[in-house]
């Protein structure tokens, strides 16, 4: 097994695997070593096997400048880092294309989100593997003549071998790649295809001996990854298989299977559409006349001559705790220099960004507030110097948000405050009923002491923690969740002098009650798409007698979209319909198949066209 992930490795290839199960324990471990640090060569393979959580660590030498590439490919997933030799993150990702900044040692860490054997490469960008005697085949198999009706649906590639594995590379020339396959009458065949590398999203499509559709797929195999999973062929003869990926193009791999595979239930709850908009972090901008700044929202200012200032306000209540930020933008030579006045006039604090130690921003940390009213900020320059700046004000430690996106429960968030005072915030999507516990550990906890909490989209704070965890490692072991909506996890630091990498993780504890069990269910066919108002787009899957199939699609939230679903036999008949569902105009609809075959999923707008999910699954 591991062979074949070496030759994978020799392809620039990384395997995505669907994600493990959610977990129910309240607490998160930090991630601890489990072997001492091991050698790394250029050009060398290392193998080994992680538990779920585990770590290894390598490490080997490197001049600056030196272009380099590091790649882990596995059977599971893991998360790859590259450090320097004091365990500061430097690039996290797979695979890791970067120049080295400095001579010296570097280390590389390896942590398993799940058990998972792998094999970990280093090589010289752009220069061929001196230990490489031939080039890795890419096609295993042996190729045949080409029918006409291969031709027609793409490049043809040759001939699958049942229980087989093989590699392609989808590009611009040849989008579309079409195999055939010879099966025996009433056999089962499993198909799978994976991203390797590049933007490829790749959908599977199976045809029978006369050319017509079978089933089809795109993402089933979780990570946009295709698998179409036991279809059982009517009569002997050459089936035809056939991977695409509209306009994305890069390397895949694909799976043959015969006789019947295991099903597998599904992992994740059936995905609902929450009534919920998009999350828009707040703009920055010019501060309109006479507005005071907000907390934690950056206003633009711009001193143009020399001796120019530029005033702004803000408002706080006797005793409480503010920062306060100046930083130069663009190409200017501002060196930007802050003073505050109380509401009575006199000076209260001042900062410049020659004594502030925050890479030439104007920094006042950490103010205490002797009485309510409005203050009054004077923004000027050291040496006369010009140009634009924001100015941001904020609450505790901290004065402005750097929102990074949504948070996936149980994915481990790297992040890293790059500057003092920084917020970052990570955008989560609950239900009522939900208890969730999250945590932080920080890259380097001397430099960064990390506080976490989880509140509203209005502010309003649901939980906070500092050193729950351990060390100096925030903890919230079970927060509920009251009302369906979007919240955000912060990570701060404690104190408004600390800057540093960080890695966020949260889970469910329970996940929000159903009315009733939800029924053990496996995907049939899973892809997204978009219909133009007034068309239809059809969609194939294999059943068989007695399924109880469900059927749900669900708008993407960018347009109003109400879209419209009906099930078809293999004659066109219709077995099954639905429209609005669940209190939303998404249809979500079950239906028992009556007979072994061929299936159609036909998605129109009602008045509308838009993108949409569309799922089958199977209840059993």
């Amino acid at each position: 097994m591991l062979r074949w992930l070496w030759l994978l490795l020799l392809l620039a290839a990384c395997v995505e695997s669907p994600p493990a199960p959610l977990p129910t324990l309240a607490v998160l471990p930090s991630v601890t070593p489990t072997e001492a640090v091991r050698p790394l060569a250029f050009w060398q393979a290392q193998e080994g096997v992680l538990q779920a959580g585990e770590q290894a660590l390598y490490t080997f030498t490197g001049r600056a400048g030196d272009a380099i590439t590091l790649r882990v490919v596995s059977t599971g997933s893991i998360t790859l880092s590259l450090l320097t030799q004091s365990n500061a993150l430097l690039l996290q990702g797979n695979p890791l294309e970067t120049r080295l900044p400095a001579d010296g040692a570097y280390r590389v860490r390896l942590v398993a989100n799940e058990a998972t054997a792998y094999a970990l490469g280093l090589s010289y960008s752009g220069q061929p593997n001196p230990n490489a005697s031939t080039p890795v085949p890419v096609f295993v198999g042996v190729p045949t003549p080409t029918p006409d009706r291969l031709s027609n649906l793409g490049a043809v590639m040759g001939e699958l071998s049942p229980n087989s594995t093989l590699g392609g590379t989808l590009t611009a020339d040849k989008p579309v790649h079409v195999y055939s396959i010879t099966l025996a009458a009433r056999e089962y065949v499993t198909l799978r295809a994976v991203r390797i590398s590049g933007t490829l999203d790749p959908f599977l499509t199976l045809y029978d001996t006369q050319g017509m559709v079978m089933a089809q797929d795109g993402n089933s195999a979780g990570n946009r990854n295709a698998q179409i999973a036991n279809v059982r062929v009517p009569a002997a003869g050459q089936y035809v298989v056939q991977v695409s990926g509209g306009n994305f193009y890069g390397d895949y791999q694909l799976t043959v299977a015969t006789g019947y595979q295991p099903v597998t239930p599904d992992l994740f709850p059936t995905p609902t559409a929450l009534p919920m908009t998009p999350f828009v972090p707040p703009t920055v901008g010019a501060l309109p006349q006479g507005e005071r700044l907000r907390d934690h929202v950056p206003a633009l200012g711009k001193i143009e001559t020399a001796g120019g200032f530029a005033r702004f306000a803000f408002y706080a209540d006797a005793a409480d705790v503010v920062t306060l930020n100046v930083a130069p933008l663009g190409r200017g030579t501002l060196r930007p220099q802050v003073d505050v006045y109380t509401p009575e006039g006199a000076l209260l604090a001042n900062a410049r960004a020659s004594t502030s130690g925050d890479a030439g921003r104007a920094l006042v940390s950490g103010l205490a507030i002797p009485e309510s009213g409005a203050y009054l900020v004077i923004v000027t320059s050291e040496d006369n110097t010009t140009g634009e700046f924001s100015v941001a004000f904020g609450r505790g430690a901290t004065h402005t948000d750097a929102h990074q996106g949504i948070a996936n429960a149980q994915e481990r968030h790297a992040g890293v405050l790059r500057f003092k005072g920084q917020r970052d915030t990570w955008l989560v999507r609950l239900q009522a009923g939900d208890v969730i516990t999250a945590a932080v550990n920080a890259e380097n906890s001397v430099a960064l002491d990390p506080v976490l909490d989880i509140v509203t989209l209005d502010g309003v704070v649901l939980a906070r923690d500092d050193n729950s965890g351990g060390g100096t490692a925030p903890l919230l072991r079970s927060v509920p969740i009251n009302e369906t909506g979007q919240y955000l996890l912060r990570v701060s630091a404690a104190r408004g002098d600390q800057t540093g990498a960080y890695t966020l993780v949260w889970r469910y504890v329970n996940l929000a009650p159903s009315a009733t069990p939800p029924p053990r269910q496996t995907t049939l066919l899973s892809l997204d798409d978009t219909v133009i108002e007034g068309q239809y787009r059809f969609y194939t899957f294999y059943g068989q007698a007695g399924m109880q199939i469900n059927i749900q699609v669900i708008a993407k939230p960018a347009a109003p979209f109400d879209p419209v679903a009906v099930l078809l036999d293999a004659e066109g008949s219709v077995i099954g319909e639905g429209d609005d569902s669940d209190g939303t105009l998404n249809p979500n609809f079950t239906v028992t198949l009556p007979r072994d075959g061929a299936y159609t999923v036909r998605v129109n707008g009602y008045l509308s066209g838009g993108a949409f999910d569309l799922w089958v699954r199977w209840f059993f």
